[in-house]
C-alpha cells in the first residue's frame, strides 16, 4: 500500500502550503510521510485484531506473526511531484509462507477461502485519518514546530 504526498494535486493548498516553507519543504515531506505511515501501520495492525487474523487459535484464519509484519518498506521518498511511503507485509511465518502473500488471501480469498476485505476495509477507513495526521504535521512545520 502506498500513502502519496502529491503536491501537484494542490489538495486543500497543499502546493502554496509548501512552497511556504521553502527549502524547508523536503523536511516537512518526510515527516508527513513518516508521521502518516505510522498512523496507517497502527490502523492496519488494530485491522488484523479485529478481523480475528492476530494469534493462532483464534480463529480458524489466524495467522499469528501478520500483525508484527507490518512495516515500512524502507524509509519514505521524495518524489519529483512530492513523496511517497510503502506499507508492506515483510517476512515469512514459521511455514515459510510469505506475509504479504498470507495477508492477500486473507483478503481476497482463494478457491477455498472467502476474503473478508480486511486489508481493503481498513485502509479505506483509516486513510483520511493518516492524511488528517499528515496535514497537522504540516500545519507544525508552517507554524515553525
Amino acid at each position: 500500500m502506498k500513502l502519496y504526498l502529491d503536491a501537484a494535486e494542490a489538495i486543500d493548498g497543499l502546493a502554496a502550503k509548501l512552497a511556504r516553507l521553502g527549502n524547508k519543504a523536503p523536511a516537512a515531506v518526510m515527516d508527513m510521510l513518516i508521521e502518516g505511515s505510522d498512523f496507517l501501520i497502527d490502523g492496519l495492525q488494530r485491522g488484523v485484531v479485529e478481523y480475528g487474523h492476530d494469534a493462532p487459535g483464534v480463529s480458524g484464519r489466524a495467522t499469528g506473526g501478520l500483525k508484527e509484519s507490518i512495516q515500512r518498506k524502507s524509509a519514505p521518498e521524495l518524489t519529483s511531484d512530492g513523496g511517497e511511503v510503502i506499507v508492506t507485509f515483510k517476512g515469512t511465518n514459521d511455514s515459510g509462507e510469505r506475509y504479504g502473500a498470507i495477508a492477500a488471501y486473507l483478503n481476497y480469498g482463494t478457491s477455498s477461502i472467502r476474503g473478508d476485505h480486511w486489508i481493503d476495509n481498513t485502509y479505506e477507513m483509516v486513510k483520511p485519518l493518516a492524511e488528517n495526521v499528515m496535514a497537522q504535521t504540516l500545519d507544525r512545520h508552517l507554524k515553525g514546530g
